[in-house]
């Protein structure tokens, strides 16, 4: 279920060693907006429980069919969305979450974020990581409900940045920014037009480490986080090849890899 660059876990997890710091241990609330399968809550829990946090997770995925036809429709789309008709991806978020230690407390709803997040509480999270649908106006919806959810400081966060819309063919961008993924006709890189665009115009340029992008809400506004002189671990949940590459990853941009965070 692990999709995407596996090296975003590590900062999603620097993430909450930042908020743990900044709390001062105080129990960390964190929202996720698309679960999948369950790799993400994974990754918050070890960072929490790395953290001796006894915080707790919220996922909210409605685990039905949405990549529809179209562009979409290489083998990965089509595996996705006929696991989704049988609602396998559901079943194993149940199946997995299952293994996360008690003393992280994990729940979800069921249902699609538009419905859910104006039911939830204002200024309750202090985390709230968006990887839900990438069509552009999905995007911007979730930015915008999610904002007011977040407590002062706390940070919004998402995947699947791999090009900024100051870095891209805007035009292009706009023109395929319902295709869930496809490559930049000038770099070649691939990347999500939605997820480009709808960050762009939600917040602006973002802090973005391997896809993963940050920021922290303050009284000014949106502003960037600095991750640099956190540690940082390799989830265990990640297979041992992927770990190896993640690690390869880390070396080449001289983060630092631990097995717990500093004092």
């Amino acid at each position: 279920g692990i999709q995407g660059s596996p090296a975003r876990h590590t900062f999603m997890a620097t993430s909450v060693f930042l908020l743990d710091r900044q709390c001062g241990g105080r129990p960390l609330q964190i929202l996720e907006i698309g679960s999948w399968t369950g790799s993400s809550a994974f990754t918050w829990s070890q960072a929490l429980i790395t953290c001796k946090n006894r915080g707790s997770i919220t996922c909210i995925d409605p685990w039905s069919p949405y990549l529809g036809t179209g562009h979409n429709n290489s083998e990965t789309y089509s595996t996705m969305e006929n696991a989704l008709q049988t609602d396998l991806p559901y079943q194993l978020f149940l199946h997995n979450i299952s293994f996360i230690p008690p003393e992280v407390k994990v729940r979800h709803i069921r249902g699609h974020s538009s419905d859910i997040l104006p039911l939830l509480r204002d200024e309750y999270f202090d985390l709230v990581y968006v990887d839900g649908n990438h069509a552009y106006d999905s995007v911007v919806e979730d930015l915008r409900l999610s904002a007011p959810l977040l407590k002062p400081a706390g940070i919004l966060c998402g995947d699947d940045l791999e090009i900024q819309a100051h870095e891209c063919d805007r035009d292009f961008a706009y023109e395929n920014r319902n295709v869930d993924y496809l490559p930049h006709p000038v770099t070649g890189t691939a990347f999500h037009p939605g997820v480009t665009l709808a960050v762009y115009e939600v917040l602006g340029p973002v802090t973005v480490c391997c896809g993963y992008w940050l920021m922290r809400k303050s009284e000014e506004g949106w502003q960037g986080v600095d991750l640099s002189g956190l540690p940082t671990i390799i989830p265990d949940h990640l297979p041992d090849a992927m770990k190896k590459n993640v690690l390869e990853t880390l070396q080449r941009q001289g983060a630092i890899v631990s097995s717990k965070p500093s004092a």
